[in-house]
């Protein structure tokens, strides 16, 4: 019963908005038609001024016209009038250039005949140069070739002076050996000796034997102990290869080495190196050999006379400067 209730309201609603919308449109109805027929009226009144301006500015363009076609026929008389003169500045113009030109001409002719007056003057300006440059040359490879036979003199001072060194470190070679005998037969003397005053000690020892066996036991357990750890050290990573870090912790573990934290790499490697008894060996440079620097020397004096001959002054010069090079290397060798 409720639903019916609200479903008769509901109707009752909407019937109600429609008579209320019809009602609106009835009323609006007349009052659209007074406007439509304003509207026509208005029109209407437009109509004829409308007829009047268009007439209005027929006539205008009517009385226009004839005065722009007067303007068109004065311009055209005023172009043929100018035309003649115009043909006339044109001409006038032309005969000036033609007037003109030969002076040009002339200029560049005392241009020429000047150019062909001076072309024999730097002819010869390049020939004197080229004459002097020439002179020069023998000059320069006179100076170079003195340089070189002095450098060739002292190659031979050099080499005696590392002869004379080589002789006399052999001279003091057999003092040495002398010396070396004579401490040997000094030791030799002083073994009996030392071997008459250790038998006392000798005898206290083995007195001694029993009880240093019992304290070595625990001493042996450490020795063990540290050689394990030897091992170790020797399975792990080569001490060149250990970083700064792994090697400042290394040399912690070792007692001998202090202030470990104020050391670089190099000062902890030889610190470790010396406690574990690792001889560092000194690299030395490889001394050049002097005869390989001399075959190559006369290989490249060879290949600078090849060059002189075919007169090519600049490879000449890169062969002096190459072999001027491996007699200072030579020297250096000595």
């Amino acid at each position: 019963m409720s639903e019916e209730k609200t479903e008769a309201k509901e109707k009752a609603k909407v019937e109600a908005k429609t008579a209320a919308e019809e009602k609106k449109e009835a009323a609006e109805k007349p009052k659209a038609k007074k406007k439509a027929e304003t509207k026509v009226k208005a029109e209407a009144k437009e109509k004829p001024k409308a007829a009047k301006k268009a007439g209005a500015k027929v006539k205008a363009e009517a009385k226009e016209k004839p005065k722009a076609e007067k303007k068109a026929e004065t311009k055209v008389k005023a172009e043929a009038k100018e035309k003649p003169a115009a043909e006339k500045k044109a001409e006038t113009k032309v005969k000036a250039a033609a007037k003109e030109k030969p002076p040009v001409d002339k200029k560049a002719e005392t241009a020429e005949k000047a150019e062909e007056k001076e072309t024999p003057k730097v002819e010869a300006k390049a020939e004197t140069k080229e004459k002097a440059e020439e002179k020069e040359t023998p000059k320069a490879e006179a100076k170079a070739e003195t340089e070189e036979k002095a450098e060739e003199k002292e190659t031979p001072k050099a080499e005696a002076k590392a002869e004379a060194k080589e002789k006399a470190e052999e001279k003091e070679m057999p003092k040495a050996e002398v010396k070396a005998e004579a401490k040997e037969k000094a030791e030799e003397k002083e073994k009996p000796k030392a071997e008459v005053k250790a038998e006392p000690e000798k005898k206290a020892e083995e007195k001694e034997k029993p009880k240093a066996e019992v304290k070595a036991e625990p001493e042996e357990k450490a020795e063990k102990a540290a050689e394990k750890k030897k091992k170790k050290v020797a399975a792990e990573k080569p001490l060149d290869k250990m970083t700064a870090t792994e090697l400042r912790d290394l040399a912690k573990e070792i007692p001998e080495i202090r202030g470990v934290y104020g050391m670089n790499k190099s000062e902890l490697l030889s610190a470790i190196k010396k406690s574990r008894g690792i001889v560092e060996e000194v690299k030395r440079k490889a001394s050049t050999a002097v005869r390989e620097l001399k075959q190559q020397i006369r290989k490249l004096k060879r290949e600078r006379q090849a060059a002189l001959e075919a007169q090519d002054k600049k490879r000449a010069g890169i062969y002096r400067r190459q072999i001027s090079r491996l007699k200072k290397k030579t020297r250096k060798a000595a």
